[in-house]
């Protein structure tokens, strides 16, 4: 079974920030120190990714011999 992985390059913070509000499991949180990504809750579905205004968010799978594959 492969993992997805969320790969942020270089959050802008944003203030209304896409990537939150079209992840459609809450894998993706702000806290008082900034974004948080759970891993547990990632559907891998991309729409983070693809709504990242600035395009720092990029997607990957962990295959099982643990090898990082970049998908999007």
């Amino acid at each position: 079974m492969n993992d997805f992985l969320l790969l942020p390059t270089s959050c802008r913070h944003c203030e209304d920030p896409s990537c939150m509000s079209r992840c459609p499991t809450g894998a993706i949180s702000r806290d008082f120190s900034g974004e948080i990504y759970h891993k547990d809750f990632c559907a891998g579905c991309g729409n983070c990714a693809k709504n990242c205004p600035y395009g720092n968010i990029s997607m990957g799978t962990v295959s099982d011999n643990g090898q990082e594959e970049k998908i999007t």
